[in-house]
């Protein structure tokens, strides 16, 4: 008998933010404004709590390029952690689960480390490798769209006193 794990690939980026983690963390979560992130087309979560998700949120997602998939987030711990599992989508994936970590530095820097665990259907392990590049770069292309709009937000409040921050 074979183990679900088995076979799993871990991809993990980082970015560290010039922004409180509170904020950062809530900016990820806000399912009221998802402009900033260039992996999404479209997006639906429920249920939500003024806006934010929990533990056993569902969502749907239309990704940039059409691929669709449901997930569930599966823990919600404000302001350390989000993760997710997908329950439906990914033509070519047997399993993929998304983990957002957040990491205090300082009072006004926060580390964010973004983790994609997936594995493939059986007869499709060729496509590995491109899965493998294609998440790295998404997922490195959405933290660098994270850092510029939470940092353009503090340049922002520093300069006008908009209260942009948290």
């Amino acid at each position: 008998m074979r183990i679900l794990t088995e076979n799993i690939k871990t991809i993990r980026e980082r970015v560290d933010i010039n922004a409180p983690i509170n904020e950062v963390f809530d900016f990820t979560q806000d399912y009221r404004d998802k402009e900033w992130d260039p992996f999404v087309r479209e997006i639906t979560a429920h249920p939500l709590k003024n806006g934010f998700p929990q533990e056993g949120t569902k969502v749907e997602v239309t990704a940039w390029h059409g691929m669709k998939m449901k997930v569930d987030y599966i823990r919600y711990d404000r302001p350390r952690c989000v993760a997710i599992k997908m329950t439906k989508g990914g033509k070519f994936l047997r399993h993929f689960a998304g983990t957002w970590r957040f990491l205090y530095i300082d009072h006004e820097r926060t580390a964010v480390v973004f983790l994609y665990q997936f594995k493939m259907v059986k007869g499709f392990g060729w496509l590995e490798p491109f899965a493998k590049a294609y998440f790295r770069i998404d997922m490195a292309r959405r933290l660098r769209a994270l850092k510029r709009e939470l940092e353009l937000k503090h340049q922002e409040e520093a300069r006008y006193g908009t209260g942009l921050a948290a």
